[in-house]
């Protein structure tokens, strides 16, 4: 049995400046197998097949998100967790240069990825038009990200990756997560009772 967790807030747009070093941290804090929450939930703790960040992110706005689906009892440290990672990576534990390093190869050794079909060709078109990103977006990718300093990352993380700003829904049983979640001291909790079919 589990409970399917999912956090977020709003944030940045596709157009953003900044999005390309959102996505060089979160490469490493949550973007990827090998990620900071992934080794942590899954590989050192077990509570989970599988945690992930993520930034949907659109012309005009955008939500940062973290997914995981964990068992039932693991409900609360699972929590705990992400929210620990999320302070850490803030200060107490910032991205190493081995992690920067790393996040930065994947980004740009994996870009190519996208134009291996039409549909991505397609794809890739459409979201440098829709979302009023430069005509030369994919010429420059490389050396943006190449660019991107760890102040500058760190300048990023902070401004997006923050627990204090997160709304969580959680589907779950309640009757077992109930006095867990309570203690967490999350702020208000909405019970939505769907019942059993």
């Amino acid at each position: 049995q589990q409970s399917y967790v999912v956090g977020g807030y709003p944030s940045m747009s596709r157009k953003d400046p900044a999005y390309q070093a959102f996505q060089l941290a979160n490469t490493a804090f949550g973007g990827q197998f090998a990620s900071r929450i992934n080794l942590n939930l899954r590989e050192d703790k077990g509570y989970t097949y599988g945690v992930r960040s993520m930034m949907i992110s659109f012309r005009d706005g955008g939500m940062f998100m973290v997914t995981a689906p964990v068992e039932t009892p693991s409900t609360r440290p699972s929590l705990d967790e992400i929210l620990k990672e999320m302070s850490d990576i803030r200060g107490p534990r910032p991205l190493s240069d081995t992690e920067l390093a790393d996040s930065r190869n994947r980004l740009i050794m994996g870009f190519p990825q996208q134009f291996q079909t039409f549909g991505g060709v397609a794809g890739g078109l459409g979201t440098i038009l829709l979302n009023d990103l430069p005509l030369d977006d994919w010429q420059t990718f490389s050396d943006r990200v190449e660019g991107l300093t760890a102040a500058r990352v760190a300048e990023v993380i902070d401004r997006t990756i923050d627990p204090a700003r997160m709304v969580w829904v959680i589907v779950g049983d309640w009757a077992v997560i109930a006095e867990d979640l309570k203690a967490l001291d999350l702020g208000e909790i909405e019970v939505v009772d769907q019942g059993t079919s």
